[in-house]
């Protein structure tokens, strides 16, 4: 089901996700469906369970140009190395974007539908995708971040 995303100031984007214990939930199942519908109505390279109102560590990233949609379930990162910087958006922050440093290479570790232990190593634009979901998942929202360049409001001052 296509789910509506929120925006800030919706406190619900600046929480801390629970971690899921049970795969089976049928709140996670749906959970897991409506992020990639939802992902896929808004054409969006991806998008964390809170921003659809969901307090669960949970995010759907499109990792290529390709219709292939990964969902992870409680994220970790557990390897980092390099660095590299981005113009970034979100769908929860219109029209604002920002140039954001982030770790070019890294490994991070989840479950898929099935509750089975996955790890997934990216460097590039996928890692910087996964970084920021997994941010909103922690409450933080890129405008938050330490940027490199200087936040481009000027779509918003029209």
């Amino acid at each position: 089901m296509i789910r509506e995303v929120l925006t800030i100031p919706n406190r619900s984007l600046y929480t801390t996700c629970e971690l899921i214990r049970d795969v089976t939930d049928l709140k996670v199942k749906q959970t897991y469906f409506d992020l990639q519908d939802t992902l896929q109505q808004y054409d969006a390279v991806g998008l964390a369970a809170n921003q659809i109102g969901e307090k669960l560590s949970m995010c759907a990233i499109r990792p290529s140009l390709s219709l292939l949609i990964l969902v992870m379930i409680n994220p970790q990162i557990v390897k980092r190395r390099g660095k590299q910087s981005f113009i970034e958006r979100c769908l929860s922050v219109p029209d604002i974007s920002a140039q954001i440093e982030r770790s070019d290479f890294i490994e991070v570790r989840y479950l898929d539908i099935k509750g089975t232990p996955m790890t997934y190593s990216v460097s590039g634009l996928p890692s910087a995708i996964i970084q920021h979901e997994i941010d909103h998942l922690f409450g933080i929202i890129f405008t938050e971040k330490n940027f490199s360049k200087s936040i481009d409001f000027s779509s918003t001052l029209r």
